[in-house]
């Protein structure tokens, strides 16, 4: 966090604000968290302050920070990612395997303080939970699980109603998880080392306390979700203030209440989770600490795509022209390719994917690509690792790679390679002769730049349309496909589809 200090202000007012190392040194010397410190010692003096996003769009985190005044002017930058990061925002998800977790937390803490409740001391905040109320969300979590390993669906994502699934969930106390989360957050290093001591004393396991206690805080936050969806019905009441029809009221509340899809896993990994498909909601939470305004910048923004998602009409629109000029790039589009005597079209979809005449010809095409390019990197973008890897497969067969490797330094990028990071693709982008095979959406396509030499040509391979078999895309575009019908308008699953495709492709290109 940087901060730029008022006109008026001596630095001595704050006794010097401290240099970054300096202040990371301290805060592991007295155990105090330098980010929070640095935050409240000079919130009251920045003019300017540099976060990340969750800090200003969280509603937890911007509370509990208190930094935020009315009549502020944020800036949101790479502001092609704020739908995506809104809706995660208001998603969550937990799993069995997690609650049965959580009930091994509640067992140890509650045999732990059966064993030292004669040693109470005012720093144990744990010692302080009421044995009944563990014991009873101990027994809550066993039923909970019994009734869904009992639980039969026909397919493996089974999706419930909200009524269902507040059901499912009512006997969780949410007052409980909120005491034993800030409990843990102030929690004694005495009493959390003799908890460690008592683990491994009396338990078999291989028991990580610590991961235990951020699945707390999980938890809690999944509670809270379905309690602010709860409130929702709520809407109706200021929707009236705003003296709006009733067939408005109940169009605005219909939309609401289908932001969100809830979801029961049956698979491998049994799973609730709740998926928020409108950005929009967080918007209107967002709203609320009432900023002057609101500026949004990205070099891909698709302000049609913004304001159909947050359901907004900017006041002010600036488009700026490239920086390069039209005579220093040039762009193809390659349709399709010769393979006996026959022309054929580049097809990416699933079905043609083991193609292999499709494959071959993509190897070649790429080949004399990249042979063009005497001095600078080239990157080749793919829409998945699966189809990234059947062409690596068969371009080995064919000594396809050991030609690109003749005339470059040639990198894939896999999803499993812990070695492939932004580290590693910066060092090895420097000298000015990579040809990196990569993925949309993907570590390299956002965040890295390559500069002058370090890539002279992007070659995108195919369209990256959100993937249909991800349940999520699919009941984004069914909701917004419901969604352009109540509002009469045109933006359908579809176009959003189109829009989140070409961003895609943009985001790839701007490399």
């Amino acid at each position: 966090l940087y901060y730029i200090q008022g006109e008026n202000l001596k630095l001595t007012d704050y006794n010097n604000i401290e240099d970054i190392e300096d202040l990371l040194k301290e805060g592991k010397d007295k155990e105090f968290c330098p980010y929070f410190y640095n935050l409240f010692k000079t919130k009251n003096c920045a003019n300017l302050t540099f976060m990340t996003y969750n800090y200003i769009l969280n509603p937890k985190i911007r509370k509990k920070i208190k930094i935020f005044e009315e009549n502020s002017i944020v800036i949101l930058d790479e502001a092609h990612n704020i739908c995506n990061i809104l809706e995660n925002l208001y998603s969550r998800k937990i799993s069995i395997n997690e609650l049965e977790k959580m009930q091994t937390l509640l067992q140890i803490i509650l045999d732990f303080n059966n064993m030292n409740k004669y040693k109470i001391s005012s720093k144990n905040s744990l010692l302080f939970l009421d044995a009944k109320d563990i014991n009873d969300e101990i027994n809550t979590i066993k039923k909970y699980i019994n009734k869904i390993l009992d639980f039969e669906s026909q397919n493996n994502i089974y999706i419930c109603d909200f009524v269902f699934f507040k059901e499912i969930f009512k006997d969780f106390k949410l007052k409980f998880y909120s005491e034993l989360t800030e409990n843990i957050a102030v929690l004694d290093n005495e009493y959390e080392s003799e908890l460690n001591n008592f683990v491994s004393r009396e338990y078999n396991e291989n028991i990580n306390l610590s991961s235990l206690f951020k699945l707390t805080f999980k938890i809690f936050q999944f509670l809270q979700l379905i309690n602010e969806i709860s409130n929702i019905q709520n809407k109706e009441e200021d929707l009236e203030k705003d003296k709006l029809k009733q067939e408005e009221i109940d169009k605005e509340k219909e939309l609401y209440m289908n932001s969100f899809r809830f979801i029961f896993s049956s698979e491998k990994e049994k799973f609730f989770q709740i998926v928020c498909l409108d950005a929009s909601y967080g918007l209107d939470q967002y709203l609320k600490i009432k900023p002057y305004s609101t500026i949004l910048t990205s070099g891909t923004l698709s302000i049609d795509l913004i304001e159909n998602l947050l359901k907004i009409k900017f006041t002010e629109k600036l488009r700026n022209s490239n920086v390069i000029s039209k005579n220093q790039f040039c762009m193809n589009i390659i349709k399709g390719y010769s393979m006996d005597n026959k022309m054929n079209i580049y097809s990416f979809n699933y079905n043609n994917r083991n193609n292999k005449n499709q494959i071959t010809s993509l190897g070649k095409e790429i080949y004399n690509f990249v042979k063009s390019v005497k001095i600078g990197g080239v990157l080749v973008f793919f829409q998945s690792y699966d189809y990234l890897e059947k062409c690596h497969t068969a371009w080995l067969e064919s000594k396809t790679i050991q030609k690109f490797e003749s005339i470059k330094k040639v990198l894939f990028d896999s999803y499993n390679n812990r070695k492939y990071n932004e580290d590693f693709v910066k060092k090895n982008k420097k000298n000015n002769n990579l040809l990196l095979f990569t993925v949309y959406r993907g570590r390299t396509s956002e965040g890295i730049n390559f500069y002058d030499d370090e890539v002279r040509m992007v070659i995108c391979i195919g369209v990256p349309f959100p993937n249909l078999s991800d349940i999520r895309v699919k009941l984004k575009t069914d909701y917004l496909d419901k969604k352009s019908k109540i509002e009469k308008n045109n933006f359908n699953g579809w176009n959003w589809s189109k829009e989140e495709a070409i961003n895609t492709v943009n985001q790839s290109l701007g490399r």
